[in-house]
């Protein structure tokens, strides 16, 4: 599930996607938009022939609200106003659903877009299914029509069933905070544990971590035992932010299977923004400030979205879009093995184990013998290696 959340405006549209066996797959979607607030969306289609594109409804449980606060709330969300009745009891209710599905023949685009009446900025977002690729990809369009500057905050939302052999694949050294202070990423000194494992958050409240301190144009999340996963990717300079948000998975957090997915079990928030951190007043004397959008402003971006799997994981996906943009598949499959090879020689390195990270480093050789990381990796280990008389010859051709 992923939800577009832009600016003070709550989620105007939710699109659910499904993913097919193989990686040249057809990829279809579900879009499922709801007005909320007082924000109108409106939206358009456009494709080329023989394209589907159908409209329909489809019934979904919900939870209905109601008591609408008759009066606009002066403060940071003026002029929306506040639902303050929510029911306990679910319906069924029928939603309008768009069913995009590319083919061999053309692309197909679904745009949703509004006006924020917070800030009077405009924006579309454009979901688009090239023909015969397996990824898909988000445009997005914001204009400061104003003469003024208004506040800059954009956060896309993802939505992923939380289970105990989930991995994040975020790269970088340190996690901020909201309030801009700062600790180690992955490895929590303090716990002994592994953050980039979702099973080791069990310690403490909710978990809200924007990871940083690599340029790294991508991050994503991988099941382990379904041997899958999900990545994201886009120019480093237009998605600054990476974050992670968990419930705990204590009983603080556990009461929230009851109230948001009707026991269906956790689920996980991986967010990519404009900024660093979703910062507070307090973040302002670091260096993760809010920043103002410009009067007469117009800032365009895009991300694409893939899932991969059978790769033990992913930590470079640069290699893997490359050759995607090629139409060589099942080279972006070799590398996204590469690239896992190196992370998990580099987490061997790390412990100590140089046996373990020079034979991973050979594995990620082998498809291609230009990884500069792994050959980096191999040579450092072998070094170590040598200095404890175990040195051992590694074959990567």
């Amino acid at each position: 599930m992923l939800i577009y959340n832009h600016n003070s405006c709550y989620p105007d549209s939710i699109v659910r996607f499904e993913y097919y066996s193989s990686m040249l797959m057809r990829l279809r979607f579900f879009l499922l938009y709801f007005i909320c607030i007082s924000a109108h969306c409106s939206f358009s289609l456009s494709g080329q022939d023989n394209v589907r594109i159908r409209e329909d409804r489809k019934e979904y449980v919900t939870y209905p609200y109601s008591d609408a606060n008759p009066f606009a709330t002066f403060g940071k969300i003026y002029p929306y106003y506040r639902y303050d009745g929510f029911a306990s009891q679910s319906e069924i209710k029928a939603w309008k659903i768009v069913e995009l599905e590319n083919k061999s023949d053309g692309s197909v685009s679904c745009y949703i877009n509004t006006l924020d009446l917070l800030t009077r900025t405009y924006w579309t977002v454009e979901i688009n299914l090239p023909a015969d690729k397996g990824w898909f990809t988000t445009r997005s369009f914001w204009h400061n029509k104003t003469g003024l500057s208004q506040p800059y905050s954009n956060w896309v939302n993802t939505g992923m069933k939380a289970k105990s052999d989930l991995r994040f694949i975020y790269p970088g050294t340190d996690v901020i905070q909201h309030n801009g202070e700062r600790f180690p990423w992955p490895a929590d000194t303090v716990n002994g544990k592994d953050f980039a494992q979702w099973r080791e958050l069990d310690f403490g409240s909710s978990k809200s971590f924007h990871i940083t301190g690599q340029h790294a144009p991508y991050f994503g999340a991988y099941w382990e035992d379904e041997k899958w996963g999900i990545m994201e990717y886009a120019e480093r300079d237009n998605k600054l932010g990476r974050k992670i948000f968990s419930w705990a998975l204590s009983d603080q957090g556990g009461i929230w299977e009851e109230l948001l997915t009707d026991y269906d079990g956790q689920y996980v928030e991986l967010q990519s923004g404009r900024l660093f951190n979703q910062n507070m007043v307090t973040s302002s004397p670091t260096p993760f400030k809010q920043t103002g959008f410009a009067p007469h402003g117009t800032d365009v971006w895009t991300e694409y979205w893939f899932p991969y799997r059978d790769t033990d994981g992913a930590a470079n996906c640069m290699y893997a879009m490359s050759v995607l943009m090629l139409d060589r598949v099942y080279d972006a499959l070799d590398g996204l093995q590469v690239a896992a090879y190196t992370e998990l020689g580099k987490l061997y390195f790390k412990r100590g184990d140089y046996a373990s990270a020079c034979g991973y480093a050979g594995k990620s050789l082998i498809n291609n013998q230009l990884n500069v990381e792994g050959l980096q990796l191999l040579y450092l280990s072998n070094k170590y290696l040598r200095n404890d008389g175990n040195a051992i010859e590694v074959s990567y051709t």
